[in-house]
């Protein structure tokens, strides 16, 4: 519901996106972004067991021609600049900071490109000192939506819009189901100390969700790249591109018009030209 709601706000895209999905997890956002769009989707993720469990997924869509899976660390996307129209991060930038995620991100994008996460914020002003105390444990640099705003702002970015994730996302996604199963966890390691730590942990942050899920929760931002100078540079590129492959059309035409051309090895290997043509062909893309 909430991948959808984001999709909708990306009012300019090409017909069939490049997709990058970072930090995709299991992929139950992936195969929606296959749904929502045409375009071709990159599913990146570091835990193997995840991107299984995703792979089963697509063969069950029938997505294997529209997403390809991508194990690797996200921490260094080895992708070239300008490979992405958007770049989507459900719940994963955390791992390497919501500010130089962003930063490190942009090359990646063509000069209108989008990114869309979902952030850990602080809602609303006034937590109870119990709720900061514990987020202050499990995720200290954790700030305000308005905070988080001035980041994007100062990272070259256009705020799209923002949204918070309702908390039925979090319920019926992720601690219903844990909730469930730890009774039965409990008791098959009920010898195991560490596993047991883990259990006590994932309580915690049920309960203190319970109670103060209207102070924090996660954010969805959606922001378009802004910077002029990077539009420039790409259409500038596109221009030089276009002359430079009239300049090689020409040079062709007029070396073909010579009495050496039947003897030239690069006439012979080009094919003779009498007449440039000038059709969609040579536009650039």
């Amino acid at each position: 519901m909430s991948t959808g709601k984001a999709y909708k706000l990306l009012k300019d895209l090409p017909k069939n996106p490049r997709i990058l999905d970072v930090g995709c997890g299991p992929g139950m956002q992936t195969v929606e972004l296959a749904k929502l769009s045409d375009g071709q989707i990159v599913a990146f993720d570091f835990h193997k067991p995840f991107l299984e469990q995703l792979e089963e997924s697509i063969k069950k869509e029938g997505a294997n021609h529209r997403i390809k899976i991508v194990n690797g660390d996200m921490r260094n996307l080895k992708f070239e600049d300008d490979s992405f129209d958007v770049i989507w991060s459900e719940g994963a930038i955390f791992i390497i900071g919501f500010e130089k995620g962003l930063r490190e991100w942009r090359r990646l994008l063509t000069p209108k490109g989008y990114v869309v996460v979902s952030e850990l914020s602080w809602l609303k002003d006034g937590a109870p000192q119990e709720a900061k105390d514990y987020m202050k444990q499990m995720y200290p640099v954790i700030k305000t939506i308005e905070g988080n705003i001035e980041i994007i702002q100062n990272s070259r970015y256009r705020l799209v819009d923002s949204f918070v994730l309702p908390s039925i996302s979090w319920w019926g996604n992720y601690f219903t189901p844990i909730e469930t199963k730890l009774p039965s966890l409990k008791t098959r390691f009920k010898d195991d100390q560490e596993a047991l730590k883990v259990i006590a942990y994932e309580e915690t942050e049920i309960e203190m969700f319970r109670k103060y899920s209207d102070y924090y929760g996660y954010v969805f931002y959606i922001m378009q790249k802004n910077d002029i100078n990077s539009f420039r540079h790409y259409v500038t590129s596109k221009i030089l591109k276009y002359f430079e492959l009239l300049f090689i059309i020409s040079i062709i035409a007029l070396a073909s018009r010579s009495p050496l051309s039947v003897t030239n090895p690069v006439i012979r290997f080009a094919g003779v030209i009498s007449k440039p043509s000038f059709n969609s062909t040579f536009l650039p893309r």
